[in-house]
């Protein structure tokens, strides 16, 4: 494998977490009616990988007419994350990742980028056991771009060989607004259907890479 560096998306790539944050988002918005509710999800599913403080400003103003404050954002940030904190700290993760990440963060170096809050995504990684494997953990509130940018300059690697794993749009622009190769996670959304390097899990996941690259 010609790889220096492999990028990840943290929900929906490495844990299997997106129903509990989609019915986290479906809750909060509820009370607004089911119409409310259900636009609100549909656009939590086409946006995947955005902040949740970017998403709650959107909905509120689109949807209700309404300009939430900062401090208003904030509550319901935190209204979020205590819906979905343990509930991630529990669920599964996809298939083969395990395996994959023990078997060669020695060999290339892994990374996440994450629309997650970062000291929170650095929180649940902690308890989960998977800090030790990445060499750094990125999250908001700054963008995807940023981070790849960031981890391209800091480490001199060559784009060609910095792969990006997503299973959003997001992922997918970020990867190629920076120009480095991405890798569509498929969850059955249809989201990424038409990328050309695409996965369901992690099991055989090396020898996708030595095929690939």
């Amino acid at each position: 494998m010609n790889i220096q560096a492999i990028i990840f998306d943290f929900d929906g790539v490495i844990l299997d977490s997106l129903p509990i944050k989609s019915d986290a988002f479906a809750e909060i918005y509820h009370p607004f009616g089911d119409e409310i509710a259900q636009k609100a999800l549909a656009y939590h599913y086409e946006h995947g990988g955005v902040s949740r403080y970017e998403k709650f400003k959107y909905l509120h103003r689109t949807y209700l007419n309404q300009n939430l404050s900062e401090t208003e954002i904030e509550a319901l940030a935190q209204q979020y994350s205590a819906l979905v904190k343990e509930k991630v700290i529990q669920c599964p993760m996809i298939s083969g990742i395990d395996s994959f990440l023990e078997s060669y963060y020695q060999e290339i170096d892994f990374f996440v980028s994450s629309g997650t809050p970062q000291a929170e995504l650095r929180e649940v990684a902690k308890i989960r056991n998977l800090a030790p494997f990445f060499k750094a953990i990125y999250g908001s509130p700054d963008k995807k771009i940023v981070h790849i940018e960031r981890i391209l300059e800091a480490n001199s690697y060559d784009p060609s060989q910095v792969i990006f794993i997503g299973d959003a749009t997001t992922d997918r622009d970020a990867a190629k607004a920076c120009q480095i190769p991405f890798i569509a996670r498929e969850d059955g959304s249809q989201l990424l259907a038409d990328e050309k390097l695409k996965i369901e899990d992690f099991k055989e996941f090396d020898k996708f890479l030595k095929t690939n690259f």
